[in-house]
């Protein structure tokens, strides 16, 4: 393989294709023998060791690029530069086009029929559908035949010599088209092996390749895994410009896995306590992350395949976890748990390091965001609007995100002057009930429900600043919570005692509790958010008392109703005390709840106080 690539095959020769496929096989071979391994197997395990050694830790200098790479970087060179050959087409010769039409060239060369159908199109070997070129030749041959006699052409006619151009032209057309569309083919397969070859090194040999120094800079651990994402997306903007689905799909998938990677490794040493250790220090490089970020973020913006945006979301969100799980604020229950005695082994220097980097990553992060902040939420609009669930859920994850790590609120603004929450507080309006109830052959609920809790999730996003929430209020999102069928029905199988989707329930329940609790909290003197939140805690007040009771009565209530049951009595002395006063009726249904939520939860001194405050008595 590494001899292979040193030199390649040039583009123009009829050897070309072979080459491809040859490359593909060897690394189809590598793949297998790569997955097949036993780790029990000491001679599988030296094999393995090799194998990823000649892979990732061999630096190959090739005619292709002027710096040298290793083999798998070198792979994606060679498939960038394959692809980026134009798309053979016919020349646009004014003189030539009335004996085109008459020689019946592009009706010939669009259709579809094979030549046993008696068309000009046959199948190779592989699949790939090209161009006859006997059966074309024989057809211009008679035409040209046909026209030559019809209109009395001699041998030294202008005009037949023009009508033998367009004979040639197009055959040679036909050839380079034929050749384009096997290479095209070819790089396809070639691009799927070496997806699968990334793949089968990083779920199973993980480990042992993080630890090989990737040629030439000798990156090891979280850098190359990163190395390769960046690559990736790299040779996926170049492959892009095809148009071809297909080809952008493969490196996209390699991307997100090799973030999701990260981030698994990130947690894991996080959750080790082995981070406070020194270990990985090579956990956050600000320069490979925002040169990964600028790369994705670039994509972003572009219109690409859906199926394509929905790995790259994934691959955002992983990257932004990665980064959030090592800040200091996260930590103190980590480490409490690791080490109850803070002894030696503890560095707080550690900790201030990792401040210090995250302040140079999060400054680039957000000039890397507000350069395309504009087209960059216009790029999610769009999927929010008209993409597949799947891809709906993580737009809508990946642009909360973005939006929380931007502390200028850049991205916050282009949401705000967008339709975005519109259009959410719609679909909020328009799913029907029955999609909620839904469940697939699996088990899990339907895909509806994730939309759900990913649009609720953004809404709270946008809800934690004061521009959002009067935002959100002047686009009725209060009316729409409160109204909306499909949250209803979630609130309401919560009261009736739902097992099966439980946990679907009151996540969307929880998060509802939340923006209206944000609102409220954002927006204290407008009478409208008090009066439409009493209007919401009046609609739902079976759900509510019966999130309250559960809070008051059931001994094992986890800390979800625990905080869901604060949610409701923070939205309730918003009411009480606000310039809205509920009516008497609206208070005496809450009263006793919140007496006994008062005797269950609170010291006697505090319980006498809340008691006298709730049914309005005197000091």
């Amino acid at each position: 393989l590494n001899a292979a690539l040193v030199s390649p095959v040039p583009y123009d020769s009829p050897n070309r294709i072979y080459f491809i496929w040859q490359i593909k096989w060897i690394l189809q071979i590598h793949a297998a023998v790569l997955h097949q391994s036993s780790a029990e197997v000491q001679q599988h395990k030296s094999d393995c060791m090799k194998l990823l050694a000649a892979l990732l830790g061999e630096t190959i200098e090739s005619d292709l690029t002027a710096l040298p790479h290793n083999a798998a970087l070198m792979l994606l060179q060679f498939c960038c530069d394959a692809i980026q050959h134009e798309k053979p087409i016919l020349k646009q010769d004014m003189r030539l086009l009335h004996l085109r039409r008459q020689m019946q060239v592009d009706l010939l060369l669009s259709a579809p029929e094979l030549v046993s159908e008696g068309g000009i199109k046959a199948v190779t070997d592989r699949g790939v559908v090209v161009y006859h070129i006997p059966t074309l030749g024989n057809i211009l041959v008679r035409y040209f035949k046909e026209l030559e006699i019809n209109c009395g052409w001699s041998i030294d006619s202008e005009e037949r010599n023009r009508a033998n151009e367009v004979l040639e032209e197009t055959l040679r057309f036909a050839q380079s088209h034929n050749m384009f569309t096997q290479t095209t083919h070819a790089i396809k397969e070639l691009l799927s092996s070496w997806e699968q070859l990334v793949t089968v090194i990083f779920s199973k040999h993980d480990i042992a390749a993080m630890n090989i120094g990737m040629a030439p800079t000798q990156a090891t651990g979280f850098q190359t895994l990163l190395l390769l994402a960046t690559a990736s997306l790299e040779a996926l903007d170049v492959v892009s410009a095809t148009s071809d689905s297909d080809l952008s799909q493969s490196l996209a998938r390699v991307a997100n896995l090799l973030m999701a990677l990260l981030f698994k490794h990130t947690r894991d040493l996080v959750g080790s306590g082995a981070i406070f250790e020194g270990t990985g220090s090579d956990l956050l490089d600000p320069a490979a992350c925002h040169k990964f970020l600028h790369a994705l973020i670039s994509l972003l913006s572009k219109p690409l395949d859906k199926t394509v945006r929905k790995y790259l979301y994934g691959s955002l969100i992983f990257y932004l976890l990665h980064g959030k799980a090592t800040k200091t604020p996260e930590l103190p229950s980590i480490v409490l748990q690791k080490y109850s005695d803070l002894d030696e082994k503890f560095h707080f220097s550690s900790l201030q390091n990792f401040d210090g980097i995250h302040e140079i990553l999060d400054q680039g992060n957000v000039s890397i965001i507000q350069q395309q902040a504009s087209r960059l939420v216009q790029a999610f609009y769009q999927d929010v609007a008209d993409g597949p669930y799947f891809t709906k859920t993580l737009a809508l994850h990946a642009l909360a995100m973005l939006a929380s790590s931007d502390p200028l609120g850049t991205v916050l603004q282009e949401v705000l002057s967008c339709g975005v929450i519109v259009s959410l507080l719609r679909d909020l309006e328009s799913y029907p009930p029955s999609q909620l109830n839904a469940m697939n052959e699996q088990g899990y609920p339907s895909p509806t429900v994730y939309t759900i809790k990913a649009a609720l999730t953004f809404l709270l996003e946008v809800s934690c600043t004061r521009e959002g929430c009067l935002k959100l209020v002047s686009s009725g999102a209060i009316q729409t919570l409160s109204g909306s069928k499909v949250i209803e029905v979630g609130l309401h199988s919560i009261a009736a005692g739902a097992q099966s989707k439980d946990a679907q329930f009151h996540e969307i329940f929880t998060l509802t509790l939340q923006i209206l609790h944000a609102l409220a909290v954002g927006l204290p003197e407008s009478r409208d958010v008090s009066a439409h939140i009493k209007s919401f805690l009046e609609k739902h007040s079976k759900v509510l008392l019966h999130c309250l009771d559960v809070a008051t009565r059931d001994k094992d209530a986890d800390q979800g109703q625990l905080d869901r049951a604060a949610l409701v009595m923070s939205m309730l002395g918003h009411v009480f005390n606000g310039q809205f006063h509920p009516d008497p009726f609206f208070m005496s249904q809450y009263r006793g709840h919140i007496v006994a939520l008062a005797w269950h939860l609170l010291p006697m001194s505090s319980m006498r106080d809340a008691i006298r405050v709730v049914w309005g008595l005197p000091g």
